[in-house]
């Protein structure tokens, strides 16, 4: 391929490095759309892939006897980009995606290989785009990129960090030392901990003729991180390597790259790793030079489809990539579909099939006498008893006085695909009705292995919700939950700073958190509580709050138009406008801050709508 060759090949991939890839540089003005810059200019000539693609054809699965399926991951996919999936273990995953030209990671839960849930925000306390994750005990590292102030700008800075994991929650939080993370306005990011949490793989395009490369650094037995070393030339070209993965074996390090033998765009390589690398690092000694490149084979591209002629990229797995892959592509980029949810990039899964062995028959010496005229007997298959209803049940409260509700109304709704294809229906028909008894107490009955949402409201007071799934294979037949309906509600919406009209995906909890319901359905709810409350109120009052960074009279402002801005979405959901009054306090009213609260959470629990009805 030229390998390390001067000639001139593919011309930059606009922002796939530098304003996509997340952490990387993601120029962004908070205000604005992100400007979309040309870096560089690759001097790299990788070679066209014309290797034998993996058959996905019906004629090989039915011979073979293991076959791969490719299937985006479904409930996760947006219009948007989703970059990356990390995982804390086999089942729970940190989804890194684009939410409003910011780079941001969400807890998703995976029911099978291709299905998974959003199931809750991650507090960490740092502006900037965020992402990344890679998990070690209770040990995460990620990356981080500023803000760029200057849209014309583009800054190349990110940096790498670990913090505490613990839940849904990243504290004591620190960054990685300057060996690692350099002093100037480089680009370290993509970390990758090895399964012993003594190895840091990354990208860094700390030599700047060159693209980024793949390094690693070796924590030390003082605790101290090595001076990063450069993978080699079995895994570095002259093009672009980004997004190494190491597996949960330590046996093989995928990434993706521009150069080798291409099939188009970002491809994903693998490369083994051979376990003299590991006993090296067992007793790594940084004084010693070692050729760390020979214990990397020549990485090798992993075929069409899982590359394709658009960009592969952030592979990983919680198991065998062998068995099980994920990775984002933007493959169909081209042809964005609201009722496929897809567009730019997307998760991706490869997963393999393998049949079941038939057991082989000894060879008999006498075959018995064959009678055609006797019916067939059909061997009697022992019946297995699934439970597949459960049974939800709880009290309704006031939340203040923790008063039991008599009469209150409770929806379930059923979390399909009916919204997602149709947009156009703010609210689907509730598959459930029903109402708390005198005492606040109320019981459905549900279907295991579907994903419902529980609404309760009283129309003199406001709405609490939860979400709720089973696995078929859960033995549970009884689920407590108790919703808590509040007199004065505050709606959380997460807006960027300074902007009024273009929220973030998914509205905030209490504790400044992001919850996993978007503010499309919390508004939806809430259209419904004060839709179902307006024969018996005068008006809902609307009072908008702000942070304390720019003047009083700016956030006065802001305040307000953030209530317009709820006002018109209640109306577009058939709230009558009259009965909606809008104010504002802009930051004069601030809510205490909590011992020991980030300063940036605290902020985010700052910009909020206070609602109140008057009878």
């Amino acid at each position: 391929m030229g390998k390390r060759g001067n000639f001139v090949g593919l011309k930059i991939k606009i922002i796939i490095v530098f304003a996509l890839i997340l952490a990387g540089c993601a120029v962004q003005e908070r205000i604005q759309k992100p400007i979309i810059k040309i870096i560089r200019e690759q001097r790299c000539s990788p070679n066209k892939w014309d290797g034998i693609p993996i058959d996905t054809s019906i004629e090989y699965r039915r011979v073979a006897e293991s076959y791969y399926v490719f299937e985006p991951v479904r409930k996760i996919n947006s219009l948007d980009d989703e970059w990356q999936l990390s995982f804390v273990n086999n089942r729970t995953a940190i989804l890194t995606y684009n939410d409003n030209f910011h780079q941001t990671p969400i807890q998703v839960t995976l029911t099978n290989e291709t299905l998974a849930n959003f199931s809750s925000g991650l507090s960490i306390p740092f502006d900037g785009h965020i992402g990344c994750l890679s998990f070690y005990g209770n040990k995460v590292y990620f990356a981080r990129s500023p803000f760029g102030n200057n849209p014309e700008s583009v800054t190349g800075e990110s940096n790498i960090f670990v913090g505490d994991f613990s839940k849904n929650v990243v504290s004591n939080i620190e960054p990685l030392p300057n060996q690692i993370n350099t002093i100037y306005q480089t680009w370290e990011s993509q970390p990758s901990i090895s399964p012993n949490g003594k190895v840091l793989f990354f990208s860094s395009d700390r030599v700047s003729y060159k693209g980024p490369d793949i390094w690693f650094s070796v924590l030390l037995p003082n605790g101290e991180w090595s001076e990063p070393i450069n993978c080699g030339d079995s895994i570095n070209t002259e093009c672009d390597e980004i997004t190494p993965f190491v597996t949960s074996d330590g046996r093989q390090l995928l990434f993706s790259s521009t150069g080798r033998n291409n099939v188009g765009g970002y491809d994903l390589f693998a490369a083994n790793i051979s376990p003299g690398f590991w006993e090296i690092i067992e007793h790594f000694d940084p004084t010693k030079n070692y050729d760390f490149g020979s214990y990397f084979s020549e990485a090798v591209n992993m075929r069409p489809p899982t590359n394709t002629s658009a960009d592969e990229i952030f592979p990983t797995t919680p198991t065998n990539p062998n068995d099980l892959l994920y990775y984002s592509s933007n493959q169909f980029a081209k042809e964005s579909s609201v009722i496929y949810r897809r567009g730019g990039f997307d998760i991706y899964c490869r997963y393999k099939i393998t049949k079941p062995k038939v057991a082989t028959q000894k060879t008999k010496t006498e075959e018995p006498t064959l009678d055609i005229t006797a019916p067939e007997k059909i061997p009697e298959v022992p019946k297995v008893s699934i439970e597949t209803n459960y049974n939800v049940f709880g009290y309704v409260y006031e939340s203040s006085s923790n008063r039991k509700v008599s009469n209150a109304n409770l929806y379930v709704f059923q979390l399909d695909t009916l919204t997602q294809a149709f947009p156009d229906i703010s609210v689907t028909p509730p598959v459930v009705s029903t109402f708390s008894n005198e005492q606040g107490y109320y019981e459905v009955s549900l279907l295991k292995g579907l994903d419902y949402q529980i609404f309760a409201e009283s129309q003199k007071l406001f709405f609490d919700s939860k979400r709720i799934r089973l696995d078929l294979s859960d033995t549970t037949k009884n689920v407590r939950l108790d919703f808590y309906l509040p007199i004065q509600f505050v709606l959380r919406i997460n807006f960027p700073l300074d902007v009024y009209d273009n929220p973030y995906k998914f509205v905030l909890d209490s504790n400044g958190i992001e919850t996993n319901i978007t503010w499309e359905e919390e508004l939806d709810m809430l259209a419904l509580n004060i839709i179902n409350s307006s024969k018996y109120i005068k008006k809902i009052v609307l009072v908008g709050h702000t942070d304390d960074i720019a003047s009083v009279e700016y956030n006065y402002r802001l305040g307000l138009n953030r209530v317009n801005f709820v006002i018109d979405q209640l109306v577009k959901r058939g709230v009558a406008r009259e009965l909606l009054e809008g104010k504002s306090s802009g930051e004069l009213e601030p809510l205490p801050q909590r011992d020991g609260e980030d300063l940036q959470l605290y902020r985010k629990r700052l910009r909020r709508v206070e609602l109140q009805k008057v009878f």
